[in-house]
Formats: C-alpha cells, sequence, structure tokens
C-alpha cells in the first residue's frame, strides 16, 4: 500500500472513531434526558402492578 493510500485508511478510520465517538455522546445525552424526564413525572415511583395493566389496557384499546 503506498504512502497516499495508508494516509487516506488512516484519515477515514479516524474519521469513522470520531463519529462513533460523536454517536455515543448523543446516546448518552439523550438517555439523560429521558432518565431526567421520567424522574421528573414521578414515573419511577409508580407501583409496577399498576403501569402493568395500564399497559395491558392500553394495548387491548389499540387492537380494539
Amino acid at each position: 500500500m503506498g504512502d497516499r493510500a495508508a494516509m487516506m485508511t488512516r484519515r477515514c478510520s479516524y474519521d469513522l472513531m470520531d463519529y462513533r465517538r460523536r454517536q455515543r455522546i448523543q446516546v448518552e445525552l439523550a438517555s439523560a434526558d429521558m432518565v431526567a424526564e421520567t424522574e421528573r413525572l414521578g414515573l419511577y415511583d409508580a407501583d409496577p402492578a399498576e403501569v402493568k395493566a395500564a399497559l395491558r389496557a392500553a394495548r387491548r384499546k389499540a387492537e380494539d
């Protein structure tokens, strides 16, 4: 592989690593936002049995 080809390969590799890093940061920020919103709404305080029943009812309603 020539110097130019090797340089291009390294550049593409750096670009890919940078893209993955940026994507990972965006995912982490989105996840933190979802957790904060859930905490703000008090959804972590809900009774799991009530949540399960509500989901079941919503699914049945969607099927109708």
